[in-house]
């Protein structure tokens, strides 16, 4: 036996009563196609050589002197060499309910690579699936815009996708408006840019990241990743992420006394979390109680965890308490677009 791919020169041979061979020094996720040829002892056999029909999409034996002979797909093997799992997972913005997420290089080979060969065989199945432990969402749980057209395709709903060339899965998405071509706010968009000619618009998207949606606020997520070749077979899961949390919500903040209102030096103020600290809320507030509202706490400001807070004034004069959320991962509101990093809470006056 011996197998040939549209030449006359074997790539390899086998002895008789030989029925397997090994071929080594392929790439990863690659199809390699073979024509298997039957000798007999006499050296008399199949041509060497198949021709390719594209009216019948189809490869077959032209014998000197006879008809072509298509043969069955049994003849021809072709096959994707196994890919590499994934080295990991890494993360892009965060959101209250949303994580992004991307896998870490170095890459799985060929997961740009589409379309399909030899006529017989199933398409490019390569990709890649990036999963939520704890609730098994996957990035198939993103929510696309149904008024929008993509490029290079809509999206698929299985949780496999391709990495097209470090683009997030919609490299392109044209809508109506600015905003929907713009799609999710918190990922990096490109210039925006309109067709006077058909009225859309049209934003390229920068980031990489694919978007895991339907999470809880202040709530820790890990993820883990495989890839599959393009004949669909999976890699094991590759190592699971660290622990990665969502932002927290914004401050809700009560005080049991009335905001600009007069009070007495000594006046004791009394300041409660309407959510409560903990997973699902918030982890904790840096606070200011200060006479300027524009200050914005930091990490060295106090730090409120627990319970109520407190505060008595002797001094004269306006008081803000400024309030900023962190989750337990010490990430703040000012790491998502539109959020303001800070809520101004209460507003005390006293003479």
């Amino acid at each position: 036996m011996k197998r040939y791919v549209r030449t006359n020169e074997p790539l390899w041979s086998v002895n008789a009563n030989i029925t397997s061979f090994i071929e080594s020094g392929l790439a990863p996720n690659t199809q390699y196609g073979r024509l298997i040829v039957a000798w007999n002892n006499d050296f008399i056999g199949e041509s060497p050589y198949a021709s390719y029909d594209s009216s019948r999409n189809q490869y077959y034996f032209n014998p000197a002197g006879g008809s072509p002979d298509y043969p069955p797909p049994s003849f021809i093997v072709a096959a994707y060499t196994s890919i590499e799992p994934p080295a990991g997972v890494e993360f892009g913005p965060k959101g209250q309910t949303r994580l992004t997420v991307r896998l870490t290089s170095p890459l799985p080979s060929n997961l740009t690579a589409s379309g399909n060969h030899f006529g017989y065989f199933n398409p490019n199945y390569s990709g890649f699936f990036i999963e939520n432990i704890e609730t098994g969402k996957n990035i198939s749980d993103t929510s696309f815009p149904v008024y929008a057209s993509y490029s290079p395709a809509q999206p698929t709903t299985d949780g496999w996708w391709k990495y097209n060339d470090d683009f997030d899965p919609l490299p392109q998405v044209i809508g109506n408006t600015r905003g929907q071509a713009l799609w999710e706010t918190y990922l990096k968009n490109g210039p925006v840019t309109y067709n006077s000619s058909n009225g859309t618009y049209t934003a390229e998207h920068k980031w990489p990241y694919w978007c895991i949606e339907g999470l809880q606020p202040n709530t820790p997520y890990t993820f883990k990743a495989k890839a599959r070749n393009g004949d669909g077979d999976e890699t094991a899961w590759c190592p699971s992420s660290s622990q990665v949390w969502t932002l927290p919500l914004r401050p809700r903040v009560k005080c049991d006394q009335s905001d600009g209102a007069c009070y007495s030096p000594g006046t004791r103020f009394t300041f409660t979390n309407l959510d409560g600290f903990g997973i699902g809320t918030v982890d904790h507030y840096h606070i200011l109680w200060t006479t300027n509202p524009s200050a914005i706490p930091d990490e060295s400001s106090p730090k409120w965890f627990a319970g109520d807070w407190i505060v008595t004034e002797n001094r004269l004069g306006t008081y803000y308490l400024v309030v900023m959320s962190h989750n337990a991962q010490h990430g703040n509101l000012s790491n998502m677009t539109g959020q303001p990093a800070i809520a101004q809470q209460v507003l005390l006056s006293k003479r």
